[in-house]
């Protein structure tokens, strides 16, 4: 994935074998993990490396995030540029990166349920909406939790059903789908204010 605004360019490169993340991490000026400690590479299967090139001086910073299997997939957005810092969502945790330096400047484990995965992160009425298999939650720009939205079943794709789109953003409100055919509408404060079933419950 490749980002860039006036200041920064930045490179991300998924890593999922032990040779390339430890090349990787001996380049890297910062590491960032959803752990305690620093696990070993079996028990982290899935790293992100993001490269920072600052313009117009061509200065690089290398980071390291370290996540579990669902944290980064190349359909995935797990990443955001904004003017002066990254925001990195892994399965489990919401990390905001300053630029160029590194610093961590907050981190938010995502969800309460510890056996929960988030998928996606977009930009939303002023903060920040993850799409996660049980939960849709949403986070302003200080990294803190506003509301979190979650419904009969899990929000993810049904093979029999590919355009029932199991996240979306509409303007100021966000379409859900789940596993049991459920649509859902939430404005942009988490409240449901449509609420239907469009597919039968007993379908694949």
């Amino acid at each position: 994935m490749r980002l860039q605004n006036r200041r920064f360019i930045i490179e991300t490169t998924i890593i999922t074998d032990e040779e390339t993340f430890i090349e990787h991490k001996k380049m890297a000026d910062r590491c960032f993990s959803s752990w305690e400690g620093e696990p070993a590479f079996e028990s982290i299967t899935r790293a992100l490396s993001i490269m920072v090139r600052e313009k117009p001086t061509n200065t690089v910073t290398r980071f390291l995030i370290y996540g579990d299997y669902y944290s980064f997939e190349e359909n995935f957005n797990c990443v955001l540029l904004e003017t002066t810092r990254l925001v990195v969502l892994t399965s489990d945790t919401l990390f905001f990166i300053a630029l160029p330096s590194g610093d961590l400047a907050a981190e938010s484990s995502v969800f309460r349920d510890e056996y929960s995965l988030a998928f996606d992160l977009y930009p939303f009425s002023g903060g920040y909406v993850i799409h996660g298999e049980l939960e849709t939650v949403m986070f302003d720009k200080h990294c803190r939790r506003l509301w979190s939205f979650s419904a009969r079943d899990i929000f993810v794709f049904r093979p029999a059903h590919p355009e029932l789109d199991p996240f979306k953003i509409e303007g100021n409100h966000i379409v859900l789908h789940d596993w049991l055919g459920w649509k859902y509408v939430l404005d942009a404060k988490g409240r449901c204010i449509e609420e239907r079933q469009v597919v039968v419950s007993d379908e694949n």
